[in-house]
């Protein structure tokens, strides 16, 4: 049999926005690239990778263990203007996948196509006609002149197929975040009791957090950021007790004065001077430092370390 041949990861490389929906014997993929070229693509049973450059010549890689097999054989790509479009074929059929990747954790390049996803359980065609249409479709977009060409900030904020809007409940509370600044990342903790039902929205600009506590509340945070986000390098963690975000700066070795855009501070915000350093002369990008805390965290969380503290102890008076 002869491989296809191994597609290495460029030294420096971005992830392209990857939305997607489920059908009953097929996964479809809508892959966010300006005008790509120099495509190359790698169907496995248990994984997909894709390269590729962008109009700008950035390198573009998107390496994902999926949730499921895949019948490779049956599996194909369309390259079109905008978007490059990835058929997956499942090697079970009519089993429904409840994500893409096959971590429970999702990296924050990849979304749900919620304007394409319904419940096909009784449905009787295998998704592969539909998916064509809606191939077609988006050929005919993408090949007409609607106006000027996006840039790729268009695209970090999901302004072609965009993440559903999480709205604030009618009633919520803001979760205490306690945040430091690194070289290269900014971290941020979030206390939050056993959460659940979480949804996370990292923007360039903003991030939106919503979910429940252990008591059936819900928490809602947003926050506008003081500078712009590096979104394909950033992701969060969900804890026992925290909720812990790792989000990669746009602009690198500038320091973070503060989190929020405006210079008055919400009280449920709080500096962690703990692990605050001045890094003006550090070579590290503080990520793994970052990981190792996080890790730390959530070490101290899965262990009994006495009763529960009250979201009280959490905020400092000022």
């Amino acid at each position: 049999m002869n491989k296809a041949p191994k597609i290495i990861r460029p030294e420096e490389s971005q992830p392209a926005r990857m939305i997607w929906f489920d059908r009953k014997k097929y996964v479809t993929v809508n892959v966010c690239v300006q005008k790509p070229k120099n495509i190359q693509v790698d169907f496995q049973k248990e994984k997909i990778i894709l390269r590729c450059k962008n109009d700008e010549d950035d390198w573009i890689y998107n390496e994902l263990k999926l949730y499921d097999n895949l019948m490779v054989a049956d599996c194909r790509e369309k390259v079109n203007d905008r978007t490059i479009n990835l058929l997956l074929r499942k090697l079970k059929g009519d089993v429904p996948w409840p994500r893409l990747q096959k971590d429970e954790t999702k990296p924050s390049w990849i979304a749900t196509d919620f304007d394409n996803w319904r419940d096909w359980e009784h449905e009787e065609e295998d998704g592969k006609e539909e998916y064509d249409n809606y191939m077609d479709t988006i050929n005919e977009i993408a090949g007409k002149n609607i106006g000027p060409k996006p840039t790729m900030d268009d695209f970090s904020d999901n302004k072609m197929i965009r993440a559903p809007k999480i709205a604030r409940p009618e009633e919520s509370q803001p979760a205490k975040m306690v945040w430091f600044d690194r070289k290269k990342y900014v971290h941020i903790n979030v206390w939050v009791q056993k959460p659940k039902d979480v949804r996370v929205d990292i923007q360039k600009e903003k991030i939106i957090l919503c979910c429940k506590n252990d008591q059936d509340e819900w928490i809602y945070n947003e926050v506008n950021l003081y500078a712009k986000l590096l979104l394909g390098d950033s992701r969060e963690r969900v804890y026992d007790r925290t909720i812990n975000f790792l989000l990669r700066k746009l602009k690198p070795d500038v320091a973070w004065p503060r989190l929020q855009k405006d210079e008055a501070r919400p009280s449920w915000i709080a500096t962690d001077f703990d692990n605050w350093r001045d890094w003006a002369n550090e070579e590290e990008d503080g990520k793994e430092e970052c990981e190792s805390y996080m890790d730390m965290m959530a070490d101290i969380a899965g262990k009994n370390t006495g009763p529960k503290p009250s979201m009280d102890d959490f905020f400092d008076s000022d």
